[in-house]
């Protein structure tokens, strides 16, 4: 208890450290309600998609305009999303659904979506990313204030007290603080209407524990940094140097790396070109046969349904097959970018980041197989429509909402691993940290 409150007392009667605090949640603060205005923005983009939608398919005269022209389906995003407005691997996006074969995924720019713009750190996540681990590495380098300090109070207890103590007792208010940002940020989404659903709370949790480990790793590393400069001035010229080296040069270079590396998937031109090759030839053996039998009107409907069925169980299968070719090399490469950002908290935090909101690798995974299997449905629909029932009013293919895809929070397979890995790594850091700090008291 006497550790704690000296601790408390150390933390919170530094007038830097209570300015830094009041700027944290004021910025958080700020960045949460952009983040809010921003989720309320779509919800209202939703209501008039879906009318939109509705309106448009009331438009057409016959079911070849259906076919060619289809219908967009919209990423719904999570509220979850308002922690982490610009830390997600895409923004708002959409697809079309058709009977070409062209696999349409993209974000609109027209209108109002031209002025919006990612920025790195601009959400609740990059803030506690970036002003957070400085906060926290330079706390760790102040939780020995010197070695004669030391010296002084190891008269009245043995150096492995001293230094757990005074360690963990600082951590533990820090961490408070952090748990408190969480809370006040939380409790404000909820005072401004964002409804986050019980489903949500095993992917919050889990963040502000990585979070939590994530700040105590920087804190571990800038108390190491302190003892290895015994002490000088130059200790926080290395704390600020591994700082800047582990926000922005690391996942600079991870981002070069993971883009070069997807420069070796097969490009969408180079599979769209197979693809309407496969269609061109199909239609030209269907024209041609057709043509045989121009001048007999009873025998072309049973060849058009004849068509129809062959293509998609042959032509259309063969180009989904080469849509999920290209979704395996996909996903091979963000398993790799996965378990190699395990390998550093601060490519890891920004995966975790990517998956929780929902706007992540494997969230476009999702609604890439959702895509591929809706043209699946609407082709037979269209069949079914087109040559088999020979429908003259138009029925809406959507019915249900189908045209929107709920975006799923995902927590990594691997989070397990990560939050070991960051525990070994304190632990080592404070174990090095020690045991280096008793050579240096001790030393002759």
């Amino acid at each position: 208890m006497r550790f704690l409150r000296y601790e408390f007392l150390r933390i919170f009667r530094d007038k830097k450290v209570n300015l830094f605090v009041i700027f944290l949640f004021v910025l958080s603060l700020y960045y949460i309600s952009v983040g809010i205005s921003e989720y309320m923005g779509f919800l209202n983009k939703k209501e008039n998609f879906i009318a939109y939608e509705k309106q448009k398919v009331k438009q057409y005269t016959n079911y070849t305009q259906y076919g060619g022209y289809g219908f967009r389906v919209l990423y719904e995003l999570s509220p979850v999303t308002v922690f982490f407005t610009n830390s997600t691997v895409f923004k708002d996006i959409e697809s079309n659904v058709d009977t070409l074969e062209i696999l349409k995924i993209y974000h609109s720019f027209k209108g109002k979506n031209l002025f919006t713009q990612k920025g790195s750190f601009k959400d609740f996540s990059g803030i506690v990313f970036l002003f957070g681990s400085l906060f926290m590495i330079y706390m760790g380098a102040g939780v020995i204030e010197s070695k004669n300090y030391m010296r002084f109070v190891l008269k009245q207890m043995d150096l492995k007290r001293v230094f757990f103590k005074a360690l963990f007792s600082r951590l533990f208010w820090l961490n408070m603080i952090f748990v408190l940002l969480f809370e006040f940020v939380y409790f404000f989404t909820l005072i401004k209407g964002i409804s986050l659903h019980v489903q949500n709370i095993p992917y919050i949790l889990p963040f502000l524990l990585y979070t939590l480990l994530f700040l105590n790793f920087f804190f571990c590393i800038g108390s190491l940094i302190k003892v290895l400069s015994k002490f000088e001035m130059i200790t926080y010229m290395w704390v600020f140097l591994f700082w800047f080296v582990s926000i922005f040069l690391i996942p600079e270079i991870n981002r070069v790396y993971l883009f070069n590396e997807s420069q070796k998937l097969p490009t969408n031109e180079k599979i769209n070109i197979k693809k309407l090759k496969t269609l061109m030839d199909f239609e030209k053996r269907g024209l041609e046969l057709l043509l045989k039998k121009k001048d007999s009107l009873t025998k072309i409907q049973p060849i058009n349904i004849k068509l129809a069925k062959e293509y998609r169980k042959n032509e259309f299968m063969l180009n989904v097959s080469r849509e999920m070719m290209l979704r395996k090399k996909l996903r091979n490469l963000i398993n790799y970018y996965e378990k190699s950002s395990l390998l550093y908290p601060s490519l890891y935090y920004s995966f975790v980041s990517h998956e929780i909101s929902g706007q992540g690798f494997y969230g476009y995974l999702g609604f890439y197989d959702y895509i591929i299997n809706l043209r699946r449905e609407f082709l037979e629909y269209y069949i079914q429509k087109m040559y088999i029932k020979r429908s003259q009013k138009i029925e809406p293919f959507v019915k249900h909402n189908e045209n929107i895809f709920g975006a799923k929070n995902h927590l990594p397979e691997t989070y397990l691993y990560g939050i070991l890995i960051i525990m070994c790594y304190c632990i080592i850091l404070i174990g090095i940290s020690y045991f280096r700090l008793r050579n240096l008291i001790y030393k002759k």
